[in-house]
């Protein structure tokens, strides 16, 4: 029997899944995978004026993909 996995939801609505991450990395820190390292958390600007929690210690790759 083969069962199919629905990898991400068909419909997701941006405001509610912002609001849900910024509830859930308000006043906390993240891991990325599983390493130990702990992460501090910033908020960047996402969709308009919605915003996604991302590491505050911003690494090359992601200034180089500011560049162009």
């Amino acid at each position: 029997m083969t069962v199919t996995l629905e990898l991400f939801p068909r419909r997701v609505d941006p405001e509610d899944f912002a609001r849900a991450q910024v509830e859930r990395f308000t006043d906390h820190q993240l891991r990325i995978g599983r390493p130990r390292v702990v992460h501090a958390v910033a908020f960047r600007t996402w969709l308009g004026d919605l915003s996604l929690p991302v590491p505050a210690a911003r690494g090359a790759a992601d200034q180089a993909s500011e560049l162009g």
